[in-house]
């Protein structure tokens, strides 16, 4: 039977959603999961760079074959809890937010 309260309330699936937004649909092969987390580690330096530039830049890409598990870490900016919450558990957020931003970073306008 149909909820007969109004309005309706908004509900998603979170497995559909989840697999949706990180399964196989989500990037057109599978490198480009993998391009994209390389990029994200790139931006991230560049931006620690911008306000140390004494660092040395490192992205390290290391997979683990009997555990099947891929890790992209680098050395950049990193995320706070707030970043987290903001940015990396909000579908469509960046951190780069002004276009002058988004034209230092090497993964603007990648598709």
């Amino acid at each position: 039977m149909v909820n007969e309260t109004w309005p309706p309330v908004f509900s998603l699936d979170q497995e559909k959603i989840l697999n949706l937004l990180t399964g196989d649909r989500f990037y057109s092969n599978p490198s480009a999961a993998l391009r994209e987390a390389i990029l994200n580690g790139i931006d991230a330096v560049h931006r620690r760079r911008n306000l140390n530039c004494d660092i040395s830049p490192e992205i390290k890409v290391t997979f683990d074959r009997a555990k099947s598990h891929l890790t992209v870490a680098d050395n950049g900016v990193g995320m706070n809890k707030t970043e987290v919450e903001t940015l990396f558990a909000r579908v469509g957020a960046s951190a780069a937010t002004d276009e002058e931003k988004k034209n230092q970073l090497v993964s603007s306008g990648l598709v």
